[in-house]
């Protein structure tokens, strides 16, 4: 397979889900993946997709919701991912523990997808800050969590300071069957 390397598109995880136009990579060989790949440890996966990225790169990162049972049923998932999960691989936070990593991510957007059964605890649309004290509050209310991020080049100082907070967004997963709030 030739790669396009001035535009490259990875579907890490990718398992039957393949993806049009992208390197699909994944553990197992069953789901035959363009690369093998293998997520246990995370630090050095993001320090290299780190080093070969360009300045200012884009990644997206989709991953089950930690909350969910969704992320803790299925034996391959060795980590869980909550909202400031992403705030450790940007240099600016990662002072509070150095395990020696050198990448720096900063998160532009942060996506929460709602289970549609959330709608049903509110009379009427619900504001942001009611959502996700419902996700933070309960099980099962978000299925998966998407992270914007960008590459910094250089890698800003270590400060341990957190970052200003990426304003949340919230979808409805539309694999379950969506329920329409009463007028």
């Amino acid at each position: 397979m030739k790669l396009d390397l001035s535009v490259v598109k990875l579907n890490i995880g990718s398992g039957h889900h393949r993806a049009e136009g992208w390197t699909n990579l994944d553990r197992s060989l069953e789901v035959k993946p363009d690369i093998l790949f293998d997520l246990a440890d995370i630090l050095p996966v993001m320090e290299e997709l780190y080093r070969i990225a360009k300045p200012g790169a884009g990644m997206c990162v989709r991953v089950p919701y930690g909350g969910s049972d969704i992320a803790y049923e299925d034996p391959t998932h060795c980590r869980y991912f909550f909202e400031n999960s992403m705030s450790y691989f940007g240099q600016p936070a990662y002072a509070r523990a150095d395990y020696g990593y050198r990448g720096d991510w900063r998160e532009k957007n942060r996506i929460i997808s709602l289970h549609p059964k959330v709608k049903k605890m509110f009379q009427q649309k619900p504001s942001a800050e009611e959502l996700i004290e419902v996700v933070r509050g309960y099980r099962n209310m978000a299925t998966e969590i998407i992270f914007e991020l960008e590459a910094v080049k250089p890698a800003r100082p270590t400060t341990g300071n957190q970052e200003d907070s990426v304003q949340c967004s919230f979808i409805w997963d539309s694999n379950f069957e969506d329920i329409e709030y009463d007028s």
